[in-house]
């Protein structure tokens, strides 16, 4: 067995758009497919979400062939994250074992909520008809041992119960946040509780390698959404430099902003950078992180 260290563990976005697919020449290069973040170790794969990002993902899977055991880690339910699932072809396997992590909190648990997705209303094949061995798992602030990984799950501020996780392996740090507003500016809570909280979410970041982290909205354009739960670019840098986060990954764009909207933007907000000591990307279909 070669040594964990001899393993490379790589990062592969499959989907990079928020709230709605936007597919067209206009977003072909940035791309138009909805979260889904690819995690991968030897043999074993993270997969971040389940937006329609993971149907392409789901046909590399199985060109590679085998038995598979998979890890679905869902940040939370709204439709961009999850609309992938019934198009995700291991779903429909009989050698794959698929374990799907999604956050607790509702009154229905994770297969129920699920289960929607799959009503004869919505798609033709029930949830509970498909051959691949399904393990749902309901998750808060939880530490999950995914071997060689080690998971930590905690909530974070967004509509409905929202998850971020950060994935640790020989020392190295993967966050991911894709729906995230910040506390301070779009919150009810008093002032000692909104310090409490920023305090623990720096906690569960601090250090980070990489960062993927929401900035569906530029700063001019922050205000006017106001509340919809999702981060302005500079609200996501102010995180990550007080969290002393390496790498911090710009993604899930707004499904109106184009290619050439969002290179020139982010061309010009990095020209401005406060902290010279941390590198910023923006997240595109089809890009590789080493971790």
């Amino acid at each position: 067995m070669k040594d964990l260290w001899m393993n490379k563990t790589t990062l592969r976005f499959w989907g990079v758009r928020g709230s709605i697919p936007s597919p067209g020449p206009q977003t072909a290069q940035i791309g138009g497919n909805t979260s889904c973040l690819e995690v991968l170790c030897g043999k074993t794969r993270l997969i971040f979400d389940a937006g329609t990002g993971i149907r392409l993902l789901g046909q590399k899977i199985m060109a590679e062939g085998g038995k598979k055991t998979l890890h679905l880690f869902l940040s939370h339910y709204h439709l961009d994250h999850v609309i992938g699932i019934p198009f995700f072809t291991p779903l429909y396997q009989k050698d794959v074992r698929l374990n799907i992590y999604g956050p607790k909190g509702y009154v229905r648990s994770v297969d129920e909520i699920l289960g929607h997705l799959f009503s004869s209303e919505f798609f033709p094949v029930p949830l509970t008809d498909v051959a691949s061995r399904i393990t749902y798992y309901p998750v808060g602030s939880d530490t999950i041992l995914v071997k060689p990984f080690v998971v930590r799950s905690f909530y974070v501020n967004h509509p409905g119960k929202t998850l971020g996780y950060v994935a640790e392996i020989s020392g190295k740090r993967l966050a991911y946040l894709p729906d995230h507003e910040s506390i301070h500016k779009f919150c009810h809570l008093s002032r000692s509780l909104k310090k409490f909280y920023s305090s623990a979410l720096i906690e569960n970041l601090y250090g980070a390698d990489i960062l993927v982290h929401d900035a569906q909205f530029t700063d001019k354009d922050y205000p006017t959404y106001c509340g919809w739960g999702h981060s302005s670019w500079d609200d996501a840098l102010d995180l990550a430099i007080k969290a002393h986060i390496k790498t911090l990954v710009f993604f899930h764009h707004a499904p109106q902003n184009t290619d050439v909207f969002l290179k020139k933007n982010f061309a010009v907000f990095c020209k401005k950078l406060r902290s010279k000591k941390i590198k910023i990307i923006l997240a595109h279909e089809g890009m590789h992180l080493s971790l």
